[in-house]
């Protein structure tokens, strides 16, 4: 009996390295495989997302968005007005669509799988989607003014924790300063 477990053991042994091989070599083949479906799938993702990106008039919005960046930055700094030119210029320069786009493709790819995509884009061309592509850079703007008030209103408060943070920061670095001495 020992006799017999020990060529059972020297068989698996034996045979083990071959039946892993048969393994590793069909794994590889459909690596191959899923490889070549990811970069398909890649290809009609990126299409269905730029579609989509189409479809909700991401590309006018963006452009928008830089104008109305410039706008704020020269309201709040007015010595830029002469090179409000130049600051779009800039914005166009080093946030073209074609970049920006790239990169929310991968952020939609993070959250959304092709079929979520391909739901939304079936969802935007509905009414209410029709009116949620109006509607959101309405709701998006008026809770963002709502943040900005309700700091705003707040404003000293604030100022007094940076301003306490500040004087901290200072008064450690003096007494270093003095311990290093």
């Amino acid at each position: 009996m020992k006799k017999s477990l020990k060529i059972l053991a020297l068989a698996t042994l034996i045979t083990l390295p071959n039946f892993t091989m048969a393994k590793v070599e069909n794994n590889s083949t459909t690596t191959k495989q899923v490889v070549n479906n990811v970069k398909e799938n890649d290809a009609e993702y990126k299409q269905a997302v730029t579609k989509l990106l189409e479809q909700t008039g991401m590309k006018e919005s963006f452009s928008k968005i830089i104008e109305q960046q410039t706008d704020v930055l020269v309201k709040r700094l007015p010595v830029l007005k002469s090179v409000k030119d130049d600051i779009k210029s800039f914005y166009s320069k080093y946030l073209s669509w074609d970049r920006i786009k790239e990169e929310t493709i991968k952020i939609y790819k993070k959250y959304y799988t092709l079929e979520e995509i391909k739901e939304l884009q079936k969802f935007y061309q509905t009414p209410v989607g029709k009116k949620t592509i109006k509607v959101l850079p309405s709701i998006m703007q008026e809770s963002r003014m709502i943040g900005y008030n309700l700091v705003k209103s707040h404003g000293k408060e604030l100022d007094d924790i940076i301003s306490k943070a500040m004087k901290s920061q200072k008064e450690a670095q003096s007494t270093q300063t003095q311990t290093a001495k």
